[in-house]
């Protein structure tokens, strides 16, 4: 990856998961730069091709770009941070620790990327304390 390119990426992203929204200084590494589209499927690194995500979206992700959809059984694309606007796809619970899908991207994303696990959960409970998320 070129260099500087990670330092675009984590500005545009304001150092946050693009997918579940995890602050990055809660960690003691760095966030990944994932290619929305994997190379593996053409995807350049490009920055319109590229992603903050913390380890988990990311591992979670890996190659994937579509899912089966649970209720009509069909492939449904995964949420991309480039062309979607997050708050179309997703919103918080009342106390912020659980996504909510708002659409059939949103609720796959949600599941391909095991967005509401129970560490999850539980690292939201603690940023929202904090009053830091």
């Amino acid at each position: 990856m070129p260099a500087g390119l990670y330092e675009r990426v984590a500005a545009r992203a304001k150092h946050c998961c693009e997918y579940c929204r995890a602050p990055e200084i809660f960690f003691n590494h760095r966030f990944v730069v994932d290619h929305i589209v994997p190379r593996v499927f053409g995807g350049s690194d490009e920055l319109d091709n590229l992603a903050l995500a913390c380890h988990s979206c990311n591992g979670h992700k890996y190659q994937k770009q579509l899912i089966l959809g649970v209720v009509r059984k069909s492939l449904i694309r995964i949420f991309d941070p480039r062309r979607d606007r997050w708050g179309d796809h997703f919103r918080w619970n009342p106390n912020k620790t659980r996504l909510i899908g708002r659409s059939a991207i949103g609720r796959a994303t949600i599941e391909a990327l095991q967005l509401n696990n129970d560490r999850q959960v539980e690292a939201r409970i603690l940023w929202v304390k904090l009053n830091k998320f």
